[in-house]
C-alpha cells in the first residue's frame, strides 16, 4: 500500500493520471449530472476503490453535489480486497472531508471483500439506490462475467452502475 501510495503521489504514473482527469470530466458533464440528480440514491460503493482516495474524493463529492438535497448523509463504502488499501482510502477521505467540513453529509464506510465475489462476501447499505462504481481501468483487469455475475446478485432495479474505461488520445490534457 505505502509502495502504491508512493507511485500515485509521485504524479509520474501516467495511467493513474489519465485516469483522474477522465473522472473529473465525467462528473463536470451534463450528462452525469442528469443520471445521478434523476436517481434516489444515498448510497455509492466503489469496487476496487482501496488506494485511489483522490479517485474517491472526486467521486463522492460529485455525489453529494448532484443528488437532491439528501436528508441524512451520503453512505460511500470503499471496497476492496487488500485491507491495507482500504485504510490508506479511509484515513485520506476521513481527512479531507474533516478539512472541508463535509463529514456530516458524507459517512464513509467500508468492505473488505472481493467484488467478483459480491453475491457471496458483500453485505449491501441500507439504502433507497445505490452508485456502483468501478472506477479506472480496473475492469480491464478482470473476467467481465464474472464481474457482471457478482454485481448482479446485490445489485437492484434503481441501481446506477459506473464502469470507467479511459481512452486518452493523443491530444494533451488542455485540450480536452
Amino acid at each position: 500500500a505505502k509502495a502504491w501510495a508512493a507511485m500515485v503521489d509521485s504524479e509520474n504514473y501516467r495511467m493513474y493520471l489519465d485516469c483522474l482527469l477522465s473522472l473529473k470530466e465525467l462528473v463536470k458533464s451534463e450528462h452525469w449530472n442528469r443520471a445521478v440528480h434523476s436517481g434516489n440514491y444515498d448510497a455509492a460503493v466503489t469496487l476496487g476503490g482501496g488506494g485511489s482516495p483522490e479517485k474517491d474524493w472526486v467521486f463522492a463529492t460529485s455525489l453529494l453535489s448532484a443528488l437532491r438535497a439528501p436528508s441524512e448523509p451520503l453512505q460511500y463504502c470503499v471496497n476492496d480486497i487488500s485491507p491495507y488499501m482500504i485504510q490508506h482510502s479511509v484515513r485520506f477521505l476521513h481527512r479531507r472531508l474533516q478539512k472541508s467540513q463535509l463529514d456530516q453529509k458524507i459517512k464513509i464506510i467500508y468492505d473488505w471483500s472481493d467484488f467478483l465475489k459480491l453475491d457471496l462476501m458483500f453485505r449491501r447499505p441500507d439504502c433507497h439506490a445505490l452508485v456502483w462504481a468501478i472506477l479506472g481501468g480496473t475492469i480491464g483487469n478482470v473476467s467481465e462475467l464474472n464481474f457482471f455475475r457478482s454485481i448482479n446478485g446485490r445489485s437492484k432495479v434503481g441501481d446506477l452502475l459506473v464502469i470507467g474505461v479511459d481512452t486518452i488520445d493523443n491530444e494533451s490534457a488542455e485540450h480536452l
